[in-house]
């Protein structure tokens, strides 16, 4: 379930360089680089990054005769790891997690794992894997796709940034096109669409129809 994003932001070029600035995330290559990193907005709690979950696997997880929807790996001192080879041999390090820990996880982060945690805080499962934004004369433009919505919380929190003054004064127009929802025939599925094409931060209303703000 993909979402076009198109995201602009106007104001002065100093304040749009320390929007770029606050946005990017360096990754281990130029390449691995994310200009548009929502851990930069709304931080992920790493921990969540270690839980495996049945919601986008095969199914759930068979540890010593019992079923886990969520579940993880341990190196030997019993601290958890990214991930083990399923084999025979590393059986002793995979673990499920039990109704305790789920109930810990529910009031530490409000969700079991990573994809769930996104879908909650950020408004969509992925991050934006954005490349470098379009720069123009008071405009920066940056264009990407999303997972299973636009990330409209994302949208939210910068609001809130700008008035707190944790983030640099400049309008922003997020625009978004769900372009394949027709796709979506999961009866399980817990996607909504988003109902507003555009979401704007920071313009008059006024403002909000004057064409200049939406042409590139």
């Amino acid at each position: 379930m993909w979402t076009n994003n198109i995201v602009t932001f106007y104001g002065a070029d100093e304040d749009l360089k320390k929007v770029a600035e606050r946005l990017y995330s360096p990754g281990e290559t130029s390449e691995e680089d994310n200009c548009f990193d929502f851990n930069k907005i709304i931080p992920f709690p790493n921990e969540l990054s270690y839980i495996h979950s049945s919601r986008f696997n095969s199914g759930k997880k068979m540890i010593h005769g019992r079923e886990y929807e969520q579940w993880y790996y341990v190196n030997s001192d019993g601290k958890m790891i990214e991930n083990n080879p399923d084999n025979y041999f590393e059986k002793s390090r995979l673990k499920g997690m039990s109704s305790r820990m789920e109930k810990q996880f529910m009031r530490k982060y409000g969700a079991l794992n990573d994809t769930d945690w996104r879908a909650i805080n950020w408004g969509t499962i992925w991050n934006s894997n954005s490349g470098p934004g379009e720069k123009y004369r008071e405009k920066l433009v940056y264009n990407f796709r999303t997972n299973y919505g636009s990330a409209r919380l994302i949208v939210l929190e910068i609001d809130s940034m700008i008035y707190r003054g944790e983030f640099p004064k400049v309008k922003m127009m997020w625009e978004h096109d769900n372009v394949d929802v027709h796709l979506c025939f999961m009866e399980d599925d817990e996607y909504v669409p988003d109902p507003t094409p555009v979401f704007t931060v920071g313009f008059a209303e006024t403002e909000k129809s004057t064409a200049e703000y939406y042409k590139w």
